[in-house]
């Protein structure tokens, strides 16, 4: 039987629950459960009983029971608690939110994760190990996009649900509880994760599957690796734990193939790291080589079965052709030896120069033709016209396929503070323990203050001048172990160092065009030179070559045209970088660009670093 409500969109997940209504009430018919779909940012709830009815939307029955008006998150994964008491809904902006059943009363909100919910997974009731109820029972696990596992302890929050369903509790007691931490954190995989699964054997043990093609077991009281399976060749999608063997996991992936693997046979205890992929260098050398005579005449004899069917048609001409031309000089006797000799090397020899260069069959097909027209009669010169046109139809769509596949690709620019943006995008976690950091360095005793400031030299962007140096030195170190020596440089004169620059520049044998001009600007007369400096920065500005713009309205000590430039084109974190290096902290102009950032990440939803700024404005 078809169900008679249809999804918009693909449909991810299905899972039973209990009937669910405003009051709590639900006529399910014979059904004790009703059963829940996930898919297209809604979640359907169906009765078994009654597929032809049509199903409910479960975003309705949530806004009336905790009279929302707000507009509702988009929802990606749905699982209830074994003991069907608690529901866990995952959403597209990386929030949990748990209700309880079968009101669907809003009980706390999950919020450590920053980017979309995959799989959520309740610790079993009860396992072979325990001898009552597991003292896991209360956990969850997370998957996200993010490539972290987490884990939350949420026996405080059901207890107090069991608590508030036993009596009549206040307003505030019934309030929704925020969660913004997690209990566990199982870091090891490099992408996204997929599913979960929680041993029915063990407390505490969790297997995790991720795109980064391997499976991993957890010890998720410790958030200690136990086991990695590398088995699979592509992005593994679902793992399952055996029912009847504890050492026992199965799990399935892109490669078609479902695998069956014991934990303790494993060799490896974390997943492997990701490894940099070749941007075909060998290739270009390839491409590049010339060939010596040996070598092109053994590739020739070698490949002469595996030529394409062009070539491979162009020699079945030539040979036709030589046979004809053979044919009519040994019927009519026109021409002597040396003269037949000598077109023969014509035609052979152009046969070969379509396939030793490659070059287009069209025009290769008209060289043979023509090097035979003196020697052939117009009935075989019509056949040679046939068949040109036709070539020229294959070398057009060779050339349209040789010009597409070299179309060079728009490179990404990179970051000229990679260390700074891996720090703040780490997760709801981290950035609470940022504030934290802030307020200790801010507002914390002396003996604090230095304490914090040893573990802070990623947030310069929020404290002093000092702070911002260290950061940029740090990120310089990042730069010069990565190979970027212009960006090391570059921050470098961010700074101010100009002539040291210059000096480390000459001495690693990496000056180049700009550090040039720096050198030679800054040794003349300003009036003469700032109007060109001007100038090259705008063509710069208009070619999206910003870095260096914004070098060359330094060089002209215009630090508040760089910082607009830099702020017009959406580069917040420079602007803060440089105008923390080069304004005085009261400056207006610096408090213009964090709040022109703060703008901008409130637009896009990234309160966490907005918040860095709230604590470094409330410390002015």
């Amino acid at each position: 039987m078809l169900s008679s409500s249809y999804h918009r969109g693909t449909i991810y997940s299905l899972v039973w629950g209990k009937p669910c209504s405003v009051d709590g009430s639900h006529d399910a018919g014979p059904w004790f459960f009703t059963l829940f779909s996930c898919g297209d940012g809604v979640i359907f709830q169906h009765n078994p009983s009654r597929l032809q009815d049509e199903a409910e939307d479960i975003n309705t029955l949530i806004r009336t029971t905790n009279n929302l008006k707000l507009k509702l998150p988009m929802r990606t994964e749905i699982a209830w608690k074994p003991n069907f008491s608690i529901a866990a809904i995952g959403n597209d902006d990386g929030s949990i939110e748990l209700f309880a059943a079968t009101s669907l009363r809003l009980v706390c909100t999950l919020h450590a994760h920053c980017k979309i919910i995959n799989c959520l997974r309740w610790h079993p009731e009860f396992t072979q190990a325990s001898s009552g109820a597991s003292r896991c029972s209360c956990w969850l696990a997370s998957g996200s996009n993010e490539s972290d596992v987490l884990v939350y302890d949420l026996t405080a929050v059901l207890d107090k649900k069991s608590n508030i369903d036993s009596g009549t509790p206040s307003e505030e007691a019934r309030s929704p509880r925020l969660i913004t931490e997690c209990s566990q954190l199982l870091s090891g995989h490099k992408n996204r994760i997929t599913s979960l699964a929680w041993s029915s054997h063990v407390d505490g043990l969790l297997a995790s599957v991720s795109y980064d093609g391997t499976a991993q077991v957890w010890n998720a009281l410790t958030a200690a690796p136990i086991a990695n399976f590398r088995g699979h060749q592509n992005r593994v999608l679902c793992v399952e734990w055996s029912q009847s063997d504890a050492d026992l996991v199965y799990s399935g992936g892109e490669d078609y193939t479902v695998q069956s693997w014991r934990v303790t046979e494993q060799e490896f205890r974390t997943p492997p790291e990701q490894k940099s992929k070749s941007k075909g260098k060998h290739k270009g050398s390839k491409r590049h080589h010339q060939p010596t005579e040996t070598e092109a005449v053994k590739a020739s004899t070698e490949d002469s079965e595996k030529l394409p069917a062009g070539q491979q048609e162009m020699n079945n001409v030539g040979q036709l052709l030589e046979e004809k031309r053979q044919q009519l000089l040994l019927d009519a006797g026109k021409v002597t030896a040396e003269k037949v000799t000598a077109r023969e090397v014509n035609v052979v020899s152009a046969t070969e120069a379509f396939v030793g260069t490659g070059g287009s069959f069209g025009q290769q097909v008209s060289e043979v033709a023509s090097s035979a027209e003196d020697i052939l009669p117009e009935d075989l010169h019509l056949t040679v016209a046939v068949s040109a046109p036709q070539a020229a139809v294959e070398s057009e769509k060779i050339s349209r396929h040789a010009s597409l596949a070299g179309k060079p690709k728009k490179k990404k620019v990179k970051s000229l503070l990679p260390v700074c943006s891996g720090h703040d995008n780490r997760g709801k976690h981290f950035a609470y323990q940022d504030c934290i950091l802030l307020s200790d360095l801010f507002y914390g005793s002396e003996t604090v203050k230095t304490e914090a400031a040893e573990r802070s030299s990623h947030l310069g962007l929020f404290t002093d001048r000092r702070g911002i140096f260290d950061l940029l030195k740090t990120e310089g170190l990042h730069h010069q172990k990565m190979g970027n020596i212009d960006y090391q440089l570059l921050l470098e004169i961010w700074k101010g160092n100009i002539g040291g620059t210059l000096k480390t520049a000459s001495e690693k044998n990496c000056l180049s065009d700009y550090l040039v001009a720096v050198a030679s600007i800054s040794s003349q007369d300003p009036a003469c030179w700032r109007p060109v400096c001007h100038q090259f920065a705008k063509q710069l500005a208009a070619e999206e070559n910003h870095q260096r713009a914004v070098l060359y309205l330094l060089a002209c000590n215009d630090v508040y045209a760089a910082l607009d430039l830099l702020l017009e084109h959406g580069m917040y974190r420079e602007a803060v970088a440089l105008g923390k290096c080069r304004l005085s902290s009261r400056d207006p102009v610096l408090v213009k660009i964090y709040l022109a950032w703060v703008c901008q990440l409130s637009k896009d939803g990234n309160y966490e670093l907005a918040a860095k700024w709230c604590v470094w404005r409330n410390c002015l």
